[in-house]
């Protein structure tokens, strides 16, 4: 703030806020849903620093913004629009897409029907504690998904670093 005159915040839904654990917006069904957060981290800036601070939920739009897609993204999207008209066309009902991902070392997927039970039994899944631990095993998990010619944001400033990582 000292330097620029403002700052931007990022906080992801799940983070542990302070003593008070992760921020809920609701329960259903036993789940915890989470929510709330940037409205939580911003009211606890503009009383701790004394700032004007705005809390903004990315919601949909971080979602579906299709200038940054990768080709797999864009590809995958296709295909389960299309496997779920076919299951349709067939008669299957009560499921869903899954994308299972192939044990090969070149990325590649099956489209896979999973009950609806089973999906709302199974809850939310979380980050594996390896990836949480070893960022750059998470990372090249996630290449062929976000794909090599996306543009990064706010680009690097070459002698002049201020990102955290």
């Amino acid at each position: 703030m000292k330097r620029f005159g403002y700052a931007t915040v990022v906080v992801s839904e799940g983070v542990l806020f302070g003593n008070s654990g992760q921020v809920e917006r609701g329960n259903v069904d036993g789940r915890t849903i989470l929510g709330g957060i940037s409205s939580q981290v911003a009211h606890f800036l503009k009383n701790e620093l004394s700032v004007m601070t705005r809390a903004e939920l990315l919601g949909m739009n971080q979602r579906s913004f299709s200038a940054v897609i990768s080709d797999v993204d864009r590809e995958e999207a296709y295909t389960v629009g299309r496997v779920g008209a076919e299951w349709i066309r067939e008669g299957l009902s009560n499921v869903m897409v899954s994308i299972k991902r192939n044990a090969h070392h070149r990325y590649s997927v099956r489209m896979l029907p999973i009950e609806l039970e089973k999906v709302v039994a199974a809850g939310e899944r979380v980050l594996p504690d390896a990836f949480i631990q070893n960022k750059k095993a998470y990372y090249e998990w996630l290449k062929p998904l976000i794909g090599e010619d996306l543009a990064t944001y706010p680009p690097p400033i070459k002698g002049n670093e201020i990102y955290v990582d």
